[in-house]
């Protein structure tokens, strides 16, 4: 990638480069940009692993897939909030979007970190496709609030309100592919977790329990801040 980018660059500083292919030049690097701060983004965001890990934990041998759901939910929520940003930007009050889009995701944490708990006591965990069911919708909603109300996402998108749509959509096609990617690669690692810790039924639930409750305290943690006034970084 850094070669190709030499090349560009060398060639539109000698004005050799047809106006064609400094603007492929343009996209590829936007798409890059993007896929690079969308893959930084997934894995810097405690509140983003406080959901992903339990829920991927749930489905121990599958712990891909849930990545996978999550992803897709989080892409539908920062589509929403892509477009909403870019074609309706004059009609949305970014403050109070940001500002209580924390309070959403502080308590969707509380509601995840709560059903975790409560599954955990169950020995059967995820034995039934009711359960398994439950799950997928669950992944797929949460990946939605944190992609709609995350308020770093607004900062990321934010190159985005001076560009062409053909610039919008290589930024935002980069930066949901990076999403994806990295967040499907974390959870398929946590199917490479020591056999003993996720065999052994009653470990397995004492680290679903452990999860769930890490889960829940994030999530008080977030609505106390929340109500004192107090910033939260979290991206």
């Amino acid at each position: 990638m850094q070669i190709l980018y030499r090349i560009c660059e060398t060639s539109i500083q000698n004005k050799k480069a047809l106006p064609i292919f400094i603007y492929l030049c343009d996209m590829f690097e936007l798409l890059f940009t993007g896929f690079y701060l969308g893959g930084i983004h997934i894995l810097s965001a405690p509140d983003h692993l406080a959901a992903i890990v339990p829920l991927s934990l749930m489905d121990k041998k599958r712990s891909w897939q849930i990545g996978l759901l999550w992803g897709i939910g989080h892409l539908i929520g920062l589509l929403g909030l892509g477009i909403l940003l870019y074609y309706f930007k004059s009609l949305i009050n970014l403050e109070a979007l940001t500002h209580y889009g924390i309070l959403y995701i502080a308590i969707l944490l509380l509601l995840v970190g709560i059903w975790i708990i409560y599954k955990s006591k169950n020995s059967n965990l995820l034995q039934t496709k009711k359960t398994h069911g439950h799950l997928s919708k669950i992944t797929v909603g949460t990946g939605i609030v944190h992609g709609f109300f995350g308020f770093s996402h607004i900062y990321t998108l934010a190159p985005t309100l001076s560009m062409n749509d053909i610039s919008f959509f290589s930024y935002f096609g980069g930066f949901a592919f990076g999403s994806i990617v990295s967040v499907v690669s974390f959870t398929y690692l946590l199917c490479f977790l020591p056999e003993r810790l996720l065999n052994k039924q009653s470990l397995y639930q004492k680290i679903m329990l452990g999860s769930g409750i890490l889960t829940t305290l994030l999530g008080v943690i977030m609505v106390i801040l929340f109500f004192k006034g107090q910033s939260i970084h979290i991206h």
